[in-house]
């Protein structure tokens, strides 16, 4: 009968148990185990493909500062001014804007001084006059005449012509003087402040004049006086201004 080869795997079989055998008896040293492997023992397990995540690293965050733009000053010739628009500044050329008060140019001559007024015109010529007068006759009970003399700022002779109204007595009153004659009325009413001899007061115009006196005329001359009440006697001051 013929030979038969051991299979392949018997064959490694053998060589491991016989290997085994001689370390076992302290024979002499061999290499390393021959280990048999086979084509899907010699390639290695695929692995699975893992991602490995980096690791997060806390960064500290840094503002950057933006970078500053240096703008040119712009020529001396072209002053701007800045004049606020909503909440920015709009930059305008000063030529736009039109000054507010000009200047007065280097050597200019001084403004004239104003010419001082003269001194105003006393409004008219004052006048004070008292007249001393009597009765001299009478036209009925209210109406009478009295004549006498008149001094202060011209002196002369005074004719009286009375008459007694409900709103007082009216009087018609001329005075001759040197060089003309001044005519006017006046009303007074009586102030009972004596039985004998009653207190008037009231207001007088001057109307007019002749020679020298010609153009006079006053308004609200003041009256003031006393007078009997029989109008036997009385004695009237008249003063204001009078105007030529």
């Amino acid at each position: 009968m013929g030979l038969s080869l051991p299979p392949p795997i018997a064959s490694g079989a053998l060589v491991l148990a016989l290997t085994a055998a001689l370390a076992g008896c302290g024979g002499g040293t061999t290499g390393p185990p021959v280990v048999a492997t086979t084509a899907a023992q010699a390639a290695p397990a695929a692995q699975p493909a893992t991602t490995a995540s980096a690791p997060t690293v806390a960064r500290a965050t840094t503002t950057t500062p933006a970078p500053r733009t240096t703008v040119p000053a712009p020529p001396a010739a072209r002053t701007t001014t800045q004049r606020a628009v909503g909440s920015g500044a709009a930059t305008v050329p000063a030529t736009t804007t039109p000054a507010t008060s000009a200047s007065k140019p280097a050597g200019a001559p001084a403004a004239a001084a104003p010419a001082p007024r003269p001194a105003p015109k006393p409004a008219g010529t004052p006048i004070d006059e008292l007249a001393d007068l009597t009765l001299t006759s009478r036209a009925g009970p209210a109406h009478y005449f009295q004549q006498g003399t008149v001094t202060g700022t011209y002196a002369g002779t005074m004719a009286v012509e009375a008459r007694i109204t409900s709103q007082g007595v009216l009087v018609r009153f001329t005075a001759t003087l040197p060089g003309g004659t001044i005519v006017g009325h006046a009303l007074a009413v009586a102030i009972l402040d004596s039985a004998t001899w009653p207190g008037l007061r009231g207001s007088g115009v001057i109307t007019g004049g002749t020679g020298r006196f010609a153009g006079i005329h006053a308004r609200g001359l003041t009256v003031t006086g006393r007078a009997k009440p029989d109008a036997s006697r009385a004695r009237v001051r008249l003063a204001g201004t009078a105007s030529y």
